[in-house]
This record gives structure tokens, C-alpha cells and sequence, in this order.
């Protein structure tokens, strides 16, 4: 399935059922509206670039946010901007939409999904978690998170590499590990009111040539 370049407005769910991927084309904007989200089966494809990076944002103050589960491909998002989403459970997050007793803590959540994710940018997230992996293997280049209600990353039974990315303006933890394997390096972290790296549950980290500024925490061993 794809999605073209231009401005695209989502009034309901968007459902990417199991057996098909998603090509998101180059400068392809996606606005959702305010109650909706995205669930999808299948791997994500978006090649956005420098010039022309692909949006998923909201059609007005904020939207639900998107879910990947169980794809069998691996998923590559690069040159994505992800903003406005607040999750979905308002028990959980004050601003989280009521979907049938749901709970999603991420505003994006790759849930036993590979994935890829190469220059994005998410910002002005109102969800438990601005990005949330769980059970996955992931890369994460060049990556910037800012304006984060909560935690920025985080990670459940994961294993993976995130390097050359920066984490600023977070009120949470800029990068939470659980039960998982990750390699830290040239990561940039500041202005962050908890924890720079919060690893515990029999995480392994190991991280270098990353810097800490303005945090409340540099970084804290739960075990």
C-alpha cells in the first residue's frame, strides 16, 4: 500500500492489516483527526528526506497516536517528524484518548516489530512515552526528541543501538531500559527533569562518548 506526497487529512482509524506493508513517498504529510490512531500489521516503509521529510501530526490540537504489532518485515522510518500525540487511555495519561479500555502508553509503539529509525524527529508529545519498543530489534541514528511531557525512549526487552542522537526539554526520562541490550554512543542529553538513562530489570547497557547537561539524574542502575 502507499501513501503519495502531499497533505492528507485521516478522519477515521487508519488500519494497515497483516500481509501488506506501508511505502510512505517523500514530503507525504499525514493530519489526524482529534480521536483517531494508527494500527498497523505490517511493516512501515517511510523514506522521507532532509528536503522533504514525511509528517504524521494532528488535524487539530492532538490525535492518538500509531501502533505497529507483530510485522514480520522490518519497518524503516527516516526523515519522519511525529508530533501532537497524547496515547491512548486518559487513566494512564491526562490527555490520552478512551478506546474501548485500551492502554498504549506510546505515542509510537513498535510492539514485536524490527525497525530502523534514521533522523526523525518527535515532538510536543503528551503520551506516558513519546516513543515506546517492546520486544524488538531496532537501530536509532541521528534522532531528536524535545518537548516530551514524559519519557522520551522507552525501551521494554529490546535490543539494539542508538547513537548520535539528542534528547532536550523532556519531563521524564530521556531513555528508559528494561529487560534489554543496548549500546549507547555520541548521544547528546539535556534539560531532562528525571533521568538521563534509567536501565534496570537485568538491562545491559553499554554507553560512551555521550554527554549529560541540566538533568536531575545522569544515570541511574534500577538493579
Amino acid at each position: 500500500l502507499h501513501i503519495t506526497k502531499g497533505v492528507h487529512l485521516v478522519t477515521e482509524d487508519l488500519f494497515i492489516p497483516r500481509r501488506f506493508s506501508l511505502v510512505i513517498e517523500e514530503g507525504a504529510c499525514l493530519k489526524f483527526a482529534k480521536d483517531t490512531v494508527m494500527i498497523s500489521e505490517g511493516a512501515i516503509i517511510a523514506k522521507g528526506t532532509a528536503e522533504n521529510p514525511i509528517t504524521f501530526t494532528s488535524a487539530d490540537e492532538s490525535w492518538g497516536g500509531a501502533l505497529i504489532t507483530n510485522a514480520k518485515k522490518r519497518s524503516k522510518l527516516e526523515h519522519l517528524h511525529f508530533s501532537n500525540a497524547v496515547g491512548i487511555g486518559p487513566s494512564l495519561q491526562n490527555q490520552g484518548i478512551e478506546r474501548f479500555g485500551w492502554m498504549l502508553t506510546g505515542a509510537l509503539t513498535f510492539h514485536e516489530c524490527d525497525v530502523d529509525i534514521l533522523n526523525c524527529k518527535f515532538s510536543g508529545l503528551r503520551s506516558e512515552d513519546a516513543l515506546n519498543l517492546i520486544s524488538s530489534d531496532f537501530r536509532m541514528l541521528g534522532c531528536f526528541f524535545s518537548d516530551v511531557s514524559s519519557d522520551a525512549l522507552d525501551g521494554d526487552f529490546v535490543k539494539g543501538l542508538i547513537k548520535d542522537c539528542r534528547f532536550e526539554q523532556i519531563g521524564g526520562d530521556a531513555i528508559d531500559v528494561s529487560g534489554s541490550e543496548v549500546s549507547i554512543e555520541e548521544v547528546r542529553i539535556q534539560s531532562v527533569f528525571d533521568k538521563g538513562l534509567s536501565a534496570g530489570e537485568g538491562s545491559s547497557v553499554i554507553i560512551s562518548n555521550s554527554s549529560f547537561q541540566h538533568v536531575s539524574y545522569a544515570i541511574a542502575s534500577k538493579d
